[in-house]
């Protein structure tokens, strides 16, 4: 059986037993952070801190050993930046594209709105004609309240263009022309516009998560450069 004298205290005598045990777990300690590094997410950052922070409190666990994780945490930090950034490019181009598709209805259904929208507007125009008193101006407001409750597709665009008219823009209100908008779009439309929101809204949340990602790398990637090269390296450095 062999013997080592170690450290200060020359009195202290380890086996090599001993002495291989305790290199078998600074190895093992160091594989592990590694392994932590090498797949680690930002909020990994603070525990993977704290561990290489109580393997430098090992036995024969050098200053060097120590450096040498902390620029590993640091080199993996600006990945996990490095990604982010990426991340956010794309998505930003993902919501740039899904923004630029437009629904495009078929050509004979278009034309078959139009002549029937056509039709009705003449018919909404005889009918507010009739009543040209002042009196008559209350019962056009209702006759229009009535007409854009009950639209369908066709008579709302024809009463979205009447409402353009001079003579008749006074008859609608602001909640009215709000109310004709979903009502001049086609069930095929609103799903698709009601589909493409959701979809901008899911990638507009991605984003958001990305960025304070990448706000958090920022921050820990400043912490880990004063660990490494600051002035208070061999003091650890601060994770606050």
């Amino acid at each position: 059986m062999g013997y080592y004298f170690r450290g200060e205290n020359t009195d202290t005598i380890k086996t090599r037993k001993q002495i291989q045990e305790e290199q078998q777990e600074i190895r093992q300690f160091d594989n592990k952070i590694r392994k932590q590094i090498a797949h680690m997410s930002i909020n990994d950052y603070g525990i993977i801190r704290d561990n290489i922070r109580e393997f430098g409190t090992l036995e024969n666990v050098n200053l060097f050993q120590i450096q040498e994780l902390n620029e590993l945490l640091l080199d993996g930090l600006k990945d996990l930046a490095t990604n982010a950034t990426n991340i956010q490019a794309e998505l930003k181009a993902d919501i740039e594209k899904i923004e630029s598709e437009r629904y495009h209805e078929d050509p004979r259904t278009l034309e078959s709105l139009k002549l029937e929208s056509e039709r009705k507007m003449y018919d909404y125009y005889l009918r507010l004609r009739q009543n040209r008193t002042k009196e008559g101006v209350h019962v056009n407001k209702r006759l229009i309240g009535n007409w854009v409750k009950q639209a369908t597709q066709a008579e709302a665009l024809a009463l979205s263009r009447l409402s353009l008219i001079d003579e008749y823009k006074n008859l609608f209100t602001e909640k009215q022309l709000e109310a004709l908008i979903p009502k001049t779009k086609s069930i095929m439309q609103s799903t698709f516009e009601q589909k493409q929101k959701k979809d901008i809204e899911q990638k507009q949340k991605e984003l958001s998560s990305v960025f304070m990602t990448r706000f958090k790398c920022d921050k820990a990637i400043k912490q880990m450069e004063t660990v490494c090269f600051g002035s208070n390296y061999f003091g650890g450095g601060s994770s606050d």
